[in-house]
């Protein structure tokens, strides 16, 4: 009850319309004719902006809210805000979803009319029969698509160690060797891909061509010579993708360029025929983008989902250099981008996204870019994404650099999808950023970095604050980092009461250590204090060109987990989410980043008002049971490691108040001896149910206290609406 109550406050919080503001509503059902209200509501937020724009010019002091009512939301280019879509110093101007309802900014496009082709493999192409080429993901039913590999992904080891790589001295030519019987029967090569990694980075390469016989293939020009550290080499790790004959695995995917047709396995009962497969074509979905001179001001986005983005290799391909920043162009020196988010600030102020998701991207999630101030990124749950999650940097310019922003009460799981080398939370060139109370966990390289200089000397870098943050299950793809990584000289910075945790080394990695704080070259003048630092590869904390006494130290708790976890246990108890947002991630908390059974994010009632009604039908909770199958289908994929409940037992649950048994998924073993029972109905449509779950398996060290069902439903149609499941779990000492 407790849960659900926090649930309501994130609700209040967020979707509180102005105090005597205006209000716009926009539908999928709208019309762009219709003047915005709640009975004649618009169809698209593109004219949403205009009408805004219009009530902001007028001037006044009543702030405007937009309100996004539940479905999906194709959009065909960015939303771009600039200064005139902004608010002023006292005018507010809010994007937000409908309380309870699931609004999605989709950029991608349905893909549908599979057909079968005889082999298991299922065809279909893009509307309007243009070439799919190249957009590089592909969801189906909320799933990434693995792009048909080989090694398969599930394969142990997952990847094969070239024999050879080959760049010629006029980087015209480069040519890889792999281990016999990899590149067998692979003689189209214009779909492939190569994926080899690099010490803290990868590169990401096309094919020209591929000779089987002799096991090489020819990478695409134009080349780049590249850092040993990351450049293709004799021993590293790789992969080849993209061709239909490696679609040999459920869940994997390819383009046949033969025909233009995409080809995808279904995973075991997946019916292709109801499936929703979604290919993002978009690279952005929302651009802030002011100037120096006129920044777009206080302008807010909260209770949204934003996903589907696509961000394709440049012609050289990509050479990772740190952090999803690459090598630009085919000349060495550095010219460094990076991987562009779904969401970017430029030149914003006081702008905010809150309670938001951001998933399933091509790219990086959120961006924090030059000129921003004051701006807060708090509460979103960000996850599978190919990129980096959440980036706050600008030039390194003295006053173009983000200053006074926060990044707050964010869940960061399951980046570095495709770009191995992500980071969880990065903070380049800013000035008195606060990363705070974030729960980061599940990437393949460092969960959160600070700073961007390779050097002591001084920068705009300086004054930041990363505080209470709970990071843990890094480093499992490459090497040379750790929970929280450093560069460069900045003074004022303080890094306090971090809970860091379960650092590892995979087969993967070829270099230095990995260590719980990794404090590399040049940093120099922070502040280190109530830390707490357990489990890792290597070294607790690692210094590399830089010394421990360039900073200060203050009742850190670093060494043996029993220990440090007893003396250090306040710290512990004070890391990570604080509530509100605490209680919507339980789950996720609760069970070490393998269960995400909390979907939806905004309850629809005060729980407070449970009154007691007469118990349902039979025939009544049939009709219920019929709709779950459709309410169930909406939770699969919703977090990177998901237990997925199995349709027919949630749909008995519902009928005969028992769960006996949950699907197994990614090898976690099913929970059993689940009773629910009915506790009745909230107000008129909320069916609530409760239960205890008696065993867990005890190689888990979890003991699961109560699971609580909620499904909200039509009182005359009997229809679900929405359905959350709440798990709460204790961890065993």
């Amino acid at each position: 009850m407790q849960s659900s109550m926090m649930f309501l406050a994130i609700a209040c919080l967020l979707g509180a319309p102005p105090a005597g503001g205006a209000e716009f509503f926009v539908a999928t059902d709208g019309s762009d004719t219709n003047p915005g209200t709640a009975a004649q509501p618009l169809a698209t937020i593109a004219k949403a902006q205009e009408v805004v724009r219009t009530q902001v010019a007028k001037g006044g002091d009543a702030s405007v809210i937009v309100w996004i009512k539940g479905g999906t939301y194709p959009l065909d280019v960015p939303l771009v805000f600039g200064p005139e879509s902004g608010g002023t110093e006292k005018v507010s101007v809010t994007y937000a979803g409908m309380p309870g309802q699931r609004v999605i900014l989709s950029g991608g496009r349905e893909i549908g009319g599979w057909q079968p082709q005889g082999d298991g493999l299922w065809a279909a192409r893009t509307p309007g029969g243009e070439r799919a080429d190249r957009f590089r993901n592909l969801y189906v039913d909320e799933r990434r698509a693995v792009l048909a590999r080989e090694p398969n992904e599930d394969a142990r080891p997952d990847c094969v160690q070239l024999k050879a790589a080959e760049l010629s001295e006029d980087r015209s030519r480069f040519m890889l060797t792999f281990p016999p019987g990899v590149l067998d029967n692979l003689a189209e090569s214009s779909d492939l891909e190569v994926m080899v990694a690099g010490n803290w980075a990868i590169n990401r390469k096309r094919v020209e061509s591929v000779d089987p016989a002799a096991g090489t293939l020819l990478l695409r020009p134009p080349h780049r010579q590249g850092p040993a550290y990351i450049l293709p080499s004799a021993g590293r790790w790789a992969y080849v993708a993209g061709a239909r004959r490696l679609a040999d695995q459920p869940g994997e995917w390819a383009f046949d360029r033969r025909d233009g047709a995409i080809v995808y396995r279904p995973l075991a009962a997946q019916d292709m025929k109801a499936a929703r497969a979604v290919a993002p074509r978009l690279r952005q979905l929302i651009v802030v983008a002011g100037t120096e001179e006129r920044p777009v001001r206080n302008l807010h986005f909260k209770s949204l989902e934003l996903a589907h983005t696509d961000w394709q290799l440049p012609a050289e391909g990509y050479m990772g250099i740190q952090a999803c920043h690459y090598g630009e162009g085919d000349q060495p020196g550095r010219r460094w981008k990076r991987i562009p988010a779904a969401v970017c600030f430029r030149d914003a102020l006081g702008c905010s996204i809150e309670g938001c998701v951001v998933a399933r991207l091509g790219g990086s999630a959120i961006e924090l870019a030059g000129g921003c101030r004051d701006c807060l990124v708090e509460g979103n749950r960000v996850f599978d994404a190919s990129a980096n999650g959440i980036m706050v940097g600008g030039p390194k310019i003295e006053g173009r650099v983000p200053s006074g922003c926060r990044v707050a009460n964010n869940h960061v799981l399951a980046c570095g999808q495709e770009f191995y080398g992500a980071i969880g939370i990065w903070v380049g060139f800013a000035r008195a950023t606060r990363v705070a109370h974030n729960l980061v966990h599940g990437l393949p390289y460092s969960g959160i970095s600070v700073g961007w200089e390779w050097n002591a000397e001084p920068t705009p870098c300086k004054e930041n604050v990363v505080e209470w943050n709970h990071v843990y299950d890094v480093m499992n793809r490459l090497c040379d980092g750790g929970c929280i990584y450093t560069l460069g000289y900045q003074p004022g910075t303080v890094i306090r009461g971090n809970h860091l945790h379960a650092v590892h080394r995979s087969q993967l990695a070829q270099g230095a250590p990995n260590n719980g704080m990794f404090i590399d070259q040049g940093s120099k003048g922070y502040l280190f204090a109530q830390n707490v630092i357990y489990d890792t590869a290597a070294e607790l904390v690692r210094f590399n060109q830089c010394q421990r006494d360039w900073h200060a130290w203050e009742d850190n708790h670093i060494g043996d987990e029993t220990e440090v976890r007893q003396s250090g246990r306040e710290m512990i108890a004070a890391a990570g989410l604080e509530s509100p947002w605490k209680e919507r991630e339980a789950a996720y908390e609760a069970f070490g980043g393998n269960l995400a059974l909390v979907p939806e994010m905004n309850p629809v009632m005060e729980l407070d008002s449970l009154r007691e009604r007469a118990a349902l039908t039979d025939e009544e909770v049939g009709k219920l049971a019929a709709q779950v199958q459709r309410a169930t289908a909406e939770w699969q994929g919703r977090g990177a490691q998901l237990w997925a409940i199995a349709t027919p037992e949630l749909a008995r649950a519902l009928s005969r108040w028992s769960l006996p048994q949950m699907k197994e998924y990614r090898g976690v073993p099913p929970l059993d001896k689940v009773e629910l029972k009915p506790l009745g109905l909230a107000g008129d449509n909320l069916l609530v149910l409760e239960g205890t779950i008696d065993t867990l398996p005890t190689h888990h060290a979890l003991v699961t206290r109560w699971l609580k069902v909620y499904v909200l439903y039509d009182d005359r149609s009997r229809e679900i609406r929405h359905a959350t499941l709440t798990i709460r779990g204790e961890r065993l000492e």
